[in-house]
């Protein structure tokens, strides 16, 4: 009997020894792989190493196990070496695992996504395998009942650590695109996300502590259960502070000020241990719960230490702009190399520890890039580094995007036909990011001559589609850069007239709301256009007509959007860019043609932020943009003469995401027929 009990020992030791070894591996292969070389280190007790690690040159491992001693000694005089056995072996392979696989585990730095997945993995991984033998073999009641609930209590903090982590990512990158309203904000929602979640964590904890707990540890009766099921209860009526503390934390990690969350941590630990130590006589499992409530529900705050300088990286698009950063002090210099210094230089934003660097313009026409170096004033020691890219353009294909084109005009009641001024027409035009853009610049464009209903061909080498759109108006939305904001996903709406067309037509629209109206000063008695003082016009920089601009009624001219690089004005364009050649137009009757462009321009696809074909579903023949712009084409007539589609327009799709469908081929993208929006609210 006792040979077999022996027998047993040994094999349960050995399964101790293996499972603890392989979870400790996988725990330092996570710390020195990933977490801990790229600035992310827990808090508690690994957390302090690494503070020291990074201020000492200690190593990692060996300075756990130094500061577990005085833990292990406090557990041995309390209730017995025999019951902390396990925990010792586990600190001490633990510990010495860190330290030998630093000496040749390889480090990543890269995507801090991937750093976070698989250092979080490998941690977490890890420390689970150490805590399953833990687990089996409790040695007292007490021993049982905290290592089940620490399992569960580990299970329900996670949801904390991760809104601290995802505070702390939010709340630097908005504070390295120079957006300090969004930081407040991100905080502010962050924070109301975590006391609901608070909530609701402690009030399941609560009521499935005894369901939980029995679970893990395979019994629902006993002296371990009822302390296991008592320390969870108690514990989860502190879960909203613990939820709200890592919010907090994050908010702090986010903007570089590492000591706050730093002291923290300490703090938690020390007072931890002392309550519970002052406690434990008289409440047992209950002084740990309330230790541990008291002072924070985790050890790990998601605490992020320097070690090296901080490497941010800033795109800009060419109209300029701040970028900042948060520096560990303000006795700082700044290097600025000497061949940037006329379009980069230092805000009078910059206050304190935040430093705002001001971008100008890039009128270039090209890409340029810097880096500018911070270092402390008194040491020289390098702080940060700000690697600044800046594109040749405001706006990138995609951003903007054709949300709706309503050409047909809608019937009048009496005759069923159409007011020929097409007055009513309009285009949406959507801001389809995640950020707000400005519009200034932007190009309303439409086809010249190539129309969809045309069946033509181009000699060899004369085709000019695969670089540039032909073009014979050129609408342009005004302002100096920085005028017309357009929020993320919100729209414009640019007309034709600015009126209220309803008060003559009930089928139309109220357009005096517009943003922007078409306006041409007409040199044709018969046909004068109407202007809305209370409506910006758009810019003219060419139209073919000297009367009222319009679109095709039918759609046979396309329509597009472009950006001009910065600097690019009306008159240089149309010196720059006129453009002469020639096709070939095949005739029905059975002839060919040979046909010029006349007062036309050239759009370079290059400034294209989208392409939109349009034609007739019967006649289509033609593709007037070239097919990397649009493979496809959208309509709201069946034919030229089509009467039914009065009152229709063609409207782009809307993803499950709420974003505009954007595929580059208009026969997938849009919804052909379609009733037109503005009925759809007025």
């Amino acid at each position: 009997m006792r040979k077999n009990k022996v027998a047993k020992n040994v094999k349960e030791f050995l399964l101790d020894l293996i499972f603890m070894t392989a979870g400790s591996v996988i725990y330092a292969v996570g710390l020195n792989g990933f977490t801990a070389p790229n600035n992310i280190a827990p808090g508690g007790v690994s957390g302090i190493a690494i503070v020291l690690n990074y201020l000492f040159g200690t190593p990692v491992g060996t300075v756990i196990l130094l500061i577990n001693v005085p833990i292990i000694i406090w557990a041995i005089i309390e209730i017995g070496y025999k019951l902390v056995t396990k925990t010792m072996l586990a600190v001490v392979l633990n510990a010495a695992c860190i330290d030998i696989v630093a000496l040749f585990m390889p480090v990543y730095h890269g995507d801090p996504l991937i750093i976070t997945l698989i250092g979080g993995v490998c941690e977490g991984v890890g420390l689970s395998l150490v805590f399953m033998r833990g687990a089996t073999t409790g040695g007292t009641d007490m021993i049982s009942a905290y290592t089940a609930t620490t399992r569960i209590e580990g299970f329900a903090n996670s949801f904390g650590d991760s809104g601290a982590a995802a505070t702390s990512v939010l709340v630097a990158q908005n504070l390295g695109a120079g957006k300090p309203e969004r930081v407040q904000k991100t905080f502010r929602s962050s924070l109301v996300l975590m006391l609901a979640m608070g909530l609701l964590s402690g009030l399941v904890m609560y009521l499935t502590a005894g369901a939980t707990v029995g679970f893990m540890l395979g019994a629902y009766s006993g002296p371990a259960f009822e302390s296991g099921r008592e320390y969870m209860q108690l514990i989860s009526l502190f879960y909203i502070f613990c939820f709200t503390g890592n919010t907090f934390a994050g908010y702090f990690d986010g903007l570089g000020r590492v000591t706050i969350p730093f002291i923290g941590a300490a703090s938690h630990i020390a007072l931890r241990v002392v309550l519970s130590w002052l406690w434990i006589d008289s409440m047992g499992m209950r002084a740990v719960a309330l230790a541990t409530g008291m002072t924070a529900c985790s050890d790990d705050d998601g605490t992020e230490t320097p070690k090296d300088p901080t490497t941010t990286n800033f795109n800009l698009r060419a109209r300029g702009g701040n970028v900042m950063v948060t520096l560990t002090t303000s006795d700082y210099t700044i290097d600025i190399p000497a061949a940037d210094a006329d379009w980069i230089g230092l805000s009078e934003q910059s206050q304190g520890e935040v430093v705002v660097l001001s971008v100008k313009p890039n009128t270039t026409g090209a890409e340029r890039s810097t880096t500018v170096t911070l270092a402390e004033k008194t040491t020289g020691t390098t702080l940060a580094y700000m690697n600044i890219k800046q594109s040749e353009n405001s706006l990138y294909s995609g951003d903007f995007l054709i949300e709706e084109s309503f050409f047909t005009s809608c019937p009048l009641p009496a005759t069923g036909k159409v007011d020929k001024a097409h007055g009513d027409q309009y285009i949406k035009i959507r801001n389809n990011t995640d950020q707000d853009l400005y519009a200034d610049g932007l190009l309303i464009i439409t086809s010249s001559k190539i129309t969809s209903v045309q069946n033509i061909s181009f000699n060899e080498g004369e085709d000019p589609r695969p670089n540039y759109c032909i073009v014979d108006e050129i609408l342009c939305i005004p302002g100096d850069g920085d005028d017309v904001l357009v929020k993320a996903g919100e729209s414009l709406l640019i007309c034709n007239n600015a009126q209220n067309h309803k008060a003559t037509n009930p089928n139309s629209f109220d357009l005096t709301s517009a943003d922007f109206e078409w306006y041409n000063e007409s040199t044709v008695e018969s046909m004068l256009d109407i202007d809305n003082p209370e409506v910006d016009n758009l810019d003219i920089w060419y139209t073919y007509t000297k009367s009222v601009i319009m679109l095709d009624a039918a759609g046979k001219r396309s329509c597009a959007l472009a950006i001009p690089p910065i600097g690019m004005t009306r008159d240089r364009f149309l010196a720059d860019y006129a453009f002469t050649g020639s096709y070939i137009f095949h005739s029905p009757n059975g002839k060919d043609y040979d046909m010029t462009f006349k007062n036309c321009f050239k759009v370079p696809n290059s400034w294209i932020v989208d392409a939109v074909n349009l034609g007739v579903s019967s006649e289509y023949l033609t593709n007037p943009w070239d097919t990397e712009l649009d493979a496809g084409y959208t309509y709201a007539c069946e034919t030229s003469s089509d009467q039914t589609s009065y009152g229709l327009s063609v409207r782009r799709k809307v993803a499950a995401d709420g974003k505009l469908v954007d595929t580059n081929n208009s026969t997938n993208d849009f919804t052909p027929r379609a009733t037109p929006s503005l009925s759809e609210i007025q």
